[in-house]
C-alpha cells in the first residue's frame, strides 16, 4: 500500500510539473524570439530588403528623447529604413540626460515621455519588440523604474519590453 501511494503521490508531483512547464513555455513562446541573429540599424539611411526569409532580426533606433537644461526634446526616427515585411523588428527609444538633470519630473512629464515610447514602440510592421535604452546614474533609477512600470502599462501586450541600461554612480565619467 505504502508503495502505491508513493507512486501516486510521484505521479501527480510529475504531473504538476509539467503541467507547469507547458504553461510557461505557453506564455513563453507568445513573445519568443524568432529569429537567431539581429543587425542594428541607427540613425542612418538602411536597406536591409535582402533580409527576406532569413532568421535575421532588425533593431532600430525608432527615436530618441534628450534631457538637457529644463528641456525634454523627443525626436522620432528621421532617416528611411527598408525592410522586408516579415523582417522582425525590435524598436529602440534612446534616452540621454546630457547635463544628468534632476529627474524629478512631473506625472504629466513623465506621462508625456512614456506615451513618447509607447508610440515609437507601436508603429506599423513586424513589431515584437520595445526597447528602452538609457544610461541611469544612481539617483535616477526611481525615475527609470517608473517610467518602465508606466510603459509596460501602455504598451499593447503582444510587445515585449526590454531595457539596455548602463548604470553608474559616477557623473565625471561623460
Amino acid at each position: 500500500m505504502l508503495s502505491r501511494k508513493v507512486l501516486t503521490i510521484v505521479i501527480l508531483i510529475s504531473i504538476l510539473i509539467t503541467s507547469a512547464q507547458l504553461l510557461a513555455g505557453i506564455k513563453g513562446n507568445k513573445r519568443e524570439n524568432k529569429y537567431t541573429t539581429v543587425l542594428w540599424a541607427w540613425e542612418r539611411p538602411e536597406y536591409l530588403n535582402f533580409l527576406k526569409n532569413t532568421d535575421t532580426g532588425v533593431a532600430f533606433l525608432a527615436g530618441s528623447i534628450e534631457f538637457r537644461d529644463s528641456l525634454i526634446k523627443s525626436v522620432p526616427r528621421l532617416q528611411p529604413l527598408s525592410v522586408d515585411s516579415d523582417t522582425i523588428m525590435t524598436e529602440v527609444v534612446r534616452i540621454d540626460n546630457i547635463d544628468h538633470r534632476d529627474m524629478n519630473f512631473t506625472d504629466k512629464e513623465l506621462t508625456a515621455i512614456s506615451e513618447f515610447i509607447v508610440r515609437m514602440c507601436s508603429q506599423k510592421g513586424k513589431i515584437t519588440h520595445c526597447q528602452i535604452d538609457f544610461d541611469a546614474l544612481e539617483s535616477e533609477r526611481e525615475f527609470y523604474k517608473n517610467l518602465i512600470h508606466d510603459v509596460r502599462k501602455k504598451l499593447p501586450e503582444k510587445l515585449s519590453l526590454s531595457i539596455t541600461a548602463l548604470s553608474t554612480s559616477d557623473t565625471s565619467n561623460n
